[in-house]
């Protein structure tokens, strides 16, 4: 059967109005499932993330941002975009949770095309789509404005998949051949991804594995395209341990002294003389009964404002050296007791 002009341009209209249809749905099942969240406040770190955070404020802000002057990870892409929302919104945090509602809806429809070039139905699909869409797992990342770098870094990473399968010719079709020119845009968008979250490195690996799965064979010319994905993929890798080492705390201690005090043991055994450039960073949120320590260190009572606090100081990169002591092989943070005192706490 031949199909006249006229009825091959119907049939494009319907199949676009189908599809439109669909995109309405997924549209619609997202306001239903997470319009609520917009009307959330900030929770948790938020405020440290953002309302406190100066690098958002200033001018200036774009500068130290791309320059990983601070925070505890370099995500330069992520502060960016949260750079520009504040200038948007400020602290008000309905403009960011919708935000974040339409970057999962965003990711929701890539990974719906994704599907379909991996052999899925149209309508399989796009229920994959809608299932991913409103699933339970995604309402941190959607309702917790700090997850942006989730929602954002999603969109990026399903883009560079989606260009890289057509560069792998997925699905394989004869007539279709590989399309070289996708692969410089793939490159771009996994930058792109590692930029909003570290996690995005497995795309090399995702890649080689849907042209063994589809093709049923990975070839050299797979191999050497995924070379400079690689490469991206340590570098980020590389950057992320760095800031992470030298940037982040290496414990928490909840408590009072004497939970400070195990803690700054359990981080030193069996170090005889430490060394002050690389001993570790620890964060103390006081809830003791005295938290002398903590008091003496000027940190809030509140467990609650101490955790803001001690968020604050992360992204800031803030810290402060202080002195310990040694007796009987073990560490003490601020005072040492002898006598009566000492065979007392040790009843304790």
């Amino acid at each position: 059967m031949v199909l006249t002009e006229d009825q091959e341009r119907a049939g494009y209209r319907g199949g676009r109005i189908v599809l439109l249809l669909k995109a309405s749905i997924l549209a619609i099942a997202a306001w239903f499932v997470y319009a609520r969240a917009a009307g959330g406040t900030w929770i948790w770190d938020d405020p440290a993330e953002l309302t406190q955070n100066p690098i958002l404020r200033g001018t200036s802000g774009l500068a130290r941002i791309w320059s990983g002057a601070v925070g505890i990870d370099y995500l330069p892409l992520k502060t960016t975009v949260q750079w520009l929302a504040w200038r948007a919104w400020g602290d008000h945090p309905a403009g960011y949770h919708w935000l974040n509602i339409g970057l999962h809806l965003a990711g929701a429809l890539v990974f719906w095309r994704v599907l379909r070039k991996l052999g899925a139905l149209d309508f399989g699909a796009w229920l994959g789509a809608l299932f991913f869409l409103v699933h339970p797992v995604a309402v941190e990342s959607v309702a917790w404005v700090s997850e942006m770098k989730n929602t954002l870094s999603l969109v990026f990473y399903l883009l560079a998949l989606d260009a890289a399968l057509d560069w792998a010719g997925i699905p394989p079709d004869p007539g279709r051949p590989r399309r070289a020119s996708r692969l410089a845009p793939s490159l771009g968008w996994f930058v792109a991804a590692l930029l909003c979250k570290g996690s995005a490195v497995m795309l090399p690996a995702v890649i080689l594995l849907c042209s063994w799965w589809r093709r049923g064979r990975v070839d050299r010319r797979d191999l050497a395209a995924c070379i400079p994905f690689a490469a991206v993929a340590c570098a980020s890798g590389c950057a992320t341990l760095w800031f992470q080492e030298h940037r982040a705390i290496a414990a928490a201690a909840l408590g009072g002294d004497g939970t400070c005090n195990e803690v700054v043991n359990g981080l030193l055994q069996d170090v005889e003389a430490p060394d002050p450039a690389t001993l570790p960073a620890l964060g103390i949120v006081p809830g003791g009964n005295a938290n002398v320590m903590a008091r003496a260190l000027g940190i809030p009572p509140d467990p609650v404002e101490a955790t803001g606090a001690l968020m604050t100081a992360v992204r800031r990169s803030r810290s402060r050296e202080v002195g310990l002591g040694r007796a009987n092989e073990r560490w003490f943070t601020f005072a040492a007791g002898l006598g009566l005192d000492a065979e007392v706490v040790a009843a304790v």
